[in-house]
């Protein structure tokens, strides 16, 4: 799990108590969001509790399997510049250990290409002429300034040609990143990621540099962005495990809730199955566009939806409760 050399054991501590609090949140997730993708077919007697929860838990583990973790990565831009690259300088940030030699050469492709397209558009690179060392760090805060404020200088185009030498040369012979030192592989990390970021917000503001091909650069920069936005299969596991042990310990609870304390009638199957394909079709066109929404907002909304169009009346309390959920957790998504 520790697939980077040299952490400290103040760091260790610190990466196990955050996968500790992780899980956590996972495991009371599992009381709500995860418990209400069964609390329908159980509370209509559709499946038995156990054949039910066992059921979510296998669809659960399949559907984190298959996630493209969009939404877990479209959080990671809301957290400020410096806190993502202080992190990725003291304790290494994690490269995807799988990648392969293909992958790895179409991505010294691309830096080879974006290195001949910028060399005719940075001749005055002024003070990024400097010793390497000077200029990669003159460099790191160009990139890191134009990431928060987002206002392109004429230092910019020059520095990601800086940043993005150190990458060809950090990549120049490399097979496998378990042979990379441990030191390099933060450096080599560091350099990916705001690469990457650059290229990613220069592409989305359109502010790339006329002598960039655009297509070429987002092809690159999704490789680029491939090496570092990856979730080891472990966590994966994890996170499943975790929620199925809080759906199988919180779902009695919001079984009655879904069932009996949204409409003024209890729920039917017909009810049921409408929310629950609107809430499936919901979070999966969320999930494509990275979008991160509540499993319990969505189908209880539904739920409410179903009620309404059977003229069966709603809960007043119930109903003021989901309205402000909504509303609450609105900004945050």
């Amino acid at each position: 799990m520790l697939d980077a050399p040299g952490i400290d054991v103040p760091t260790a501590f610190l990466l196990f108590l955050a996968l500790g609090l992780a899980l956590s949140f996972e495991f009371v997730n599992g009381f709500h969001d995860t418990a209400n993708a069964v609390a329908t077919v159980i509370y209509t007697h559709s499946l038995k509790p156990t054949q039910a929860v066992v059921w979510s838990g296998v669809w659960n583990l399949i559907g984190v399997l298959t996630s493209t973790g969009a939404v877990a990565f479209g959080i990671v831009p809301l957290l400020p510049v410096e806190l993502v690259i202080n992190v990725g300088s003291g304790a290494g940030f994690a490269l995807n250990m799988h990648t392969s030699d293909q992958t790895l050469d179409r991505i010294r492709a691309g830096a080879a290409a974006l290195e001949q397209h910028l060399a005719g558009s940075t001749a005055a690179a002024g003070a990024l002429n400097a010793p390497a060392a000077a200029a990669v760090d003159s460099a790191h805060k160009v990139l890191t300034d134009y990431l928060r404020h987002g206002n392109l200088q004429p230092t910019t185009a020059p520095a990601l040609q800086t940043v993005n030498r150190v990458v060809i040369q950090d990549l120049a012979g490399v097979h496998d990143f378990k042979a990379v030192p441990g030191e390099q592989r933060r450096t080599l990390r560091l350099n990916i990621y705001l690469l990457s970021e650059t290229l990613a917000r220069l592409i989305k503001a359109k502010q790339l540099p006329a002598s960039l091909d655009a297509p070429a650069s987002a092809d690159y920069q999704k490789l680029l962005k491939g090496l570092t936005n990856f979730i080891p299969t472990w966590v994966k596991f994890a996170v499943a495990l975790a929620l199925g042990l809080g759906t199988m310990i919180g779902w009695k609870r919001i079984v009655v809730t879904v069932g009996e304390k949204i409409g003024k009638s209890h729920l039917t199957y017909a009810q049921g199955a409408s929310a629950e394909l609107m809430a499936a079709a919901t979070i999966g066109l969320a999930d494509f566009g990275g979008l991160p929404v509540s499993t319990t907002h969505v189908l209880s909304s539904g739920i409410a939806g179903t009620m309404a169009a059977n003229r069966s009346g709603l809960q007043k309390d119930t109903l003021i409760s989901i309205v402000l959920a909504w509303v609450l957790t609105l900004p945050v998504c």
